[in-house]
This record gives C-alpha cells, sequence and structure tokens, in this order.
C-alpha cells in the first residue's frame, strides 16, 4: 500500500506542478505576446479573456479577438484567430502576416534608437530656451521628421538574412521600428522642454 500512496501522491504533485507551470501564449498583431497562467474563450463574446500572475496574485483581463493572430496552448496546439478580411484592413494571408509579425518581433527586440531620444532632449530644450512658445512645437516637428527617415534594419544572429529581401518581414520591421523612433523623438523632446520650463521657474523664483 505504501508504494501505491506514494506513486499516487507523486502523481498529484506531478499535477498540479504542470497546471502551475502551464502557460498559453497569444500572439497579438502587433507583434507582442501576452503569456497567460489561462484563458478563457467565450466564442459570442468578442473579448478573449485571460488571468496574468502579478506579484504572485492572478489579475483577469481581456483582450479583442480581432487584434489576436493565434494563441499557443500549453498542450502544444496552436490556434490561429486572423483570418484575411480586406474590409477591414487585414489584406495580408495568413503566411504573410506571420512574416510580418516576425518583422515587428525583430524590430521590438534589436531595434534600438537612444540617440534620438538624447537629441530630443537637446532640441526640446533648446528650442523652448530660444523660442518661448513656439519651442514647445518641438515634439511634434522632431517626431514628424523622425517618422519619414526609413530606419535601418538590424537582424538577431539567429534571423536568416534573407529577411531582408521578404517585403511582409522588411514591411513589419519597418513599422514597429518607426513607431519606437517617433515614440523616443517625442518623450525626447517633451522630458527637454519640461526641464527647461522647471528650471526656469526655480531660476526665477530665487532670491
Amino acid at each position: 500500500m505504501k508504494p501505491l500512496l506514494s506513486f499516487t501522491i507523486c502523481c498529484l504533485a506531478l499535477s498540479i506542478c504542470t497546471k502551475s507551470f502551464s502557460q498559453d501564449t497569444i500572439n497579438l498583431l502587433n507583434g507582442k505576446r501576452i503569456v497567460a497562467k489561462s484563458i478563457y474563450d467565450e466564442p459570442t463574446n468578442a473579448l478573449m479573456k485571460y488571468d496574468i500572475v502579478i506579484r504572485g496574485k492572478a489579475k483577469q483581463k481581456a483582450v479583442d479577438k480581432i487584434n489576436i493572430f493565434s494563441i499557443n496552448y500549453s498542450d502544444k496546439t496552436d490556434r490561429i484567430l486572423y483570418r484575411q478580411d480586406t474590409a477591414i484592413g487585414y489584406k495580408l494571408s495568413i503566411p504573410e502576416m506571420e512574416y510580418y509579425i516576425a518583422g515587428e518581433r525583430e524590430a521590438i527586440k534589436n531595434y534600438k534608437a537612444p540617440w534620438i531620444t538624447v537629441g530630443g532632449f537637446a532640441l526640446g530644450f533648446v528650442a523652448t530656451y530660444k523660442l518661448a512658445f513656439w519651442g514647445l512645437l518641438s515634439p511634434a516637428v522632431f517626431g514628424t521628421a523622425m517618422g519619414v527617415i526609413d530606419p535601418k534594419i538590424k537582424l538577431s544572429e539567429t534571423t536568416k538574412p534573407e529577411m531582408r529581401t521578404n517585403k511582409d518581414f522588411v514591411d513589419g520591421y519597418m513599422t514597429t521600428a518607426t513607431r519606437k523612433k517617433v515614440k523616443n523623438a517625442l518623450l525626447g523632446t517633451v522630458a527637454g522642454a519640461t526641464v527647461f520650463a522647471i528650471a526656469t521657474i526655480v531660476i526665477n523664483a530665487l532670491p
């Protein structure tokens, strides 16, 4: 009886551990991933509900199904929710969208543009100093300028070089990298203008 009891306890423990550590992955169309503890799919609901663990506590969130490409379940099965539909702007086929998302993820992982943030900070500070009120427009101007300049493609070592010639991959990469550039430009210039404004207030308040 003891060996049987021990075996039963081990099986239960293994089952609990497997359930605790098993996670499903929601792959979004913007290249991001959501690692969920549990997923609740109601066919009649436009939202996909899921649980994530934050600081040891489960919290339920939801994402619109129209923004989901696929789900990788913990049991190694996959489900593709994306459907090509030109009426809502989804012009790419499933294989094309897979390349597009791969490009987005490559940019999320590898494209860095800290010099844009630094340049934006300097521009925001100097523009506000020189142009006063009109200098507050520097974030929009700099952000727009960064948006029209194509970023350089930087691939990881594990990414095949021929991806540089895959149109869908490149489109996905460019879209995400450009978004990051514009965001950095806006953050930098806003920070520069804000620092100048605060410094001016502090200096004027001095006796």
